[in-house]
């Protein structure tokens, strides 16, 4: 679920009082990467390797709804998420993976909709038909994927309970896609390692909790390592240092924060232990980039060490608007070239005689200026402007576009209306604004990262 603007949504009907503010200052976000001084430039060797990563599929098999009442109110409640589209989101995804030839291809979790058995089988098919043109797959489970007890079909007026998945029949049906080719792997979660190249390990890091799912009737949603998984992972950081290998990390959950916002509103995005030392842990280690999903948003997330650093680079979903994909460059002399891909036409046609991607962008910006209810005390005038850049903010946060948004003069007087209302402490939406509305480092989209300085800089986007 795109949770993060139900949280905007949420915030955004409570009630504000005060008036406009002329004089705020607008703040920059401090630009901390580049600036760092090394005594002596390290100088490890990677491999060149391209691969794609993509997050947050939520897949629902079209052996499970019609397109009957109680499929268009799970759509409607699904905050963006395009499930009459998402078969065919996902043949286009495969197409363009195929044409791009990447040497492996990392899925950061969020396979299905629900943990549906039948979604989990269906998209094992898709994957198959990626390694078969001789592309490698790796696979995490999201929190959405394993015991989830909301599986459902969705016929006519009617849902009804189907067959999900536990951790045995998940590891079963996508253990040709990680597990086969592993040279390390957790027994007790879906955790391992692929050799990607002579001195390469690509660390995948089953993140979500899921044992007590069934019991508690609903999916949790945080993240953690299990005492004995950690221990594990433990021991393969040690094992790569002492082989000399380069590791990249890849997890659901994210290590680093996508928004400098107050930490209890992502504390369902992060990753147990994130805020006490392990970011910091994996650095010291020569970890410096991990990939990651589940927030929905499309952004990178960078923070130094003394002479240590690591980047988080989460990828958006590639069921809601904008569907962002990303395809990664690696070169041997650790520079790291990402750029952002989307999903931006698809074969039919759809409502309102317009195209998907401008339908699916109209979807997002409805739902996320729905969530806005006039203010009090404040005029109609500047009431509509705070609305218009809340909206502008959500949907920028998700395209990995919010370092342009203080570039227009409209939207930094509409920021200015909102500084006022967070001096005042009158309204918690405030700080969630103008927190996602300041991009913090780095660039989102289109970016390269030297993995062993920690250097970065923008590359032009096609």
């Amino acid at each position: 679920m795109k949770k993060i603007i139900l949280i905007i949504m949420v915030l955004m009907s409570l009630s504000i009082f005060g008036c406009k503010s002329e004089n705020a200052e607008i703040p920059k976000a401090p630009l901390l990467m580049n600036e760092h001084e090394y005594k002596v430039i390290p100088d490890a060797e990677f491999s060149d390797l391209t691969f794609m990563v993509a997050s947050d599929f939520h897949i629902l098999s079209g052996e499970l709804y019609n397109e009957g009442e109680a499929f268009k109110k799970l759509v409607e409640s699904s905050r963006g998420q395009m499930q009459y589209q998402g078969i065919e989101i996902l043949d286009e995804f495969t197409r363009n993976v195929i044409n791009e030839k990447p040497d492996f291809l990392m899925l950061t979790g969020d396979l299905t909709l629900n943990g549906e058995k039948q979604s989990h089988l269906d998209f094992a098919e898709k994957l198959n038909e990626i390694e078969e043109a001789g592309i490698d797959v790796y696979v995490l489970p999201g929190n959405h994927d394993i015991n989830n007890v909301y599986a459902r079909s969705y016929f006519d007026d009617k849902q009804k309970v189907v067959d999900y998945v536990s951790f045995i029949e998940f590891s079963s049906i996508y253990g040709e896609f990680g597990l086969k080719e592993s040279i390390m792997m957790d027994k007790e979660t879906f955790s391992y390692v692929a050799e990607v190249s002579d001195n390469v390990w690509l660390l995948m890091i089953d993140s979500n909790i899921y044992n007590d799912n069934v019991t508690l009737r609903y999916p949790e949603s945080g993240g953690k390592l299990k005492t004995r998984q950690a221990e594990w992972f433990d021991k393969v950081i040690k094992e790569a240092e002492k082989q000399d290998k380069r590791v990249i990390l890849g997890m659901h959950h994210n290590m680093l924060p996508h928004a400098d916002v107050d930490p209890f509103y992502l504390s369902d995005f992060m990753i147990a232990g994130s805020n006490s030392g392990m970011p910091e842990y994996l650095a010291s280690k020569n970890i410096s980039v991990v990939f990651s999903g589940h927030i929905h948003t499309h952004d990178i997330a960078g923070k130094r060490y003394e002479d240590n650093f690591l980047y988080d680079i989460t990828t958006g979903s590639l069921m809601v608007y904008p569907h962002n994909y990303r395809i990664c460059k690696l070169s041997k002399n650790a520079d790291l070239e990402i750029s952002t891909k989307n999903i931006t036409e698809l074969e039919g046609d759809y409502k309102g005689g317009i195209g998907f991607y401008e339908f699916s962008k109209e979807q997002a910006y409805d739902i996320s200026n729905r969530g806005f209810f006039k203010p009090e005390g404040v005029s109609k005038k500047d009431a509509e402007k705070m609305s218009a850049f809340g909206n502008k903010v959500a949907n920028a946060y998700f395209e990995g576009t919010d370092n342009k948004i203080l570039e227009d003069k409209k939207n930094k007087e509409a920021y200015r209306l909102w500084q006022l209302q967070a001096e005042k402490g009158a309204d918690r939406r405030a700080d969630m604004i103008l927190g996602m509305s300041i991009d913090t480092e780095p660039v989102d989209r289109e970016i390269r990262i030297n993995l062993n300085t920690g250097f970065w800089e923008k590359i032009i986007e096609d």
